[in-house]
């Protein structure tokens, strides 16, 4: 089997190379339309806000910063979750948004 497939390479070149740019351009063209990005985008959708409160300690800081924008960012539309840390002279919240939402236009 082996000797007839060696026999037909042989004799049959043209065909061969012929196949070869076939096989080449289908590559090349296949290659052209695949998606820029190898790997899809896994992360979520959020917002991270950071506001710096000098000279406050971390409860007043939670007090007076953080929980008044952590209630202002759950009122929006499709927020999954709302995270928050709070550090002496540093909020942090974090707003994740569904899937579908496109952060820059909120």
């Amino acid at each position: 089997m082996l000797d007839k497939i060696l026999h037909f390479i042989l004799h049959q070149r043209l065909l061969v190379v012929l196949a070869a740019m076939v096989l080449l351009g289908a590559g090349v063209v296949a290659w052209n339309h695949l998606p820029i990005d190898a790997f899809p985008d896994a992360t979520n959708q959020q917002v991270m806000i950071l506001t710096e409160a000098p000279g406050l300690t971390p409860t007043e800081v939670e007090r007076l910063v953080t929980f008044p924008i952590e209630i202002d960012m759950g009122g929006l539309p499709d927020v999954r979750q709302v995270r928050s840390l709070s550090k002496t002279g540093l909020s942090q919240v974090i707003v994740i948004f569904e899937d579908h939402v496109d952060t820059y236009f909120r």
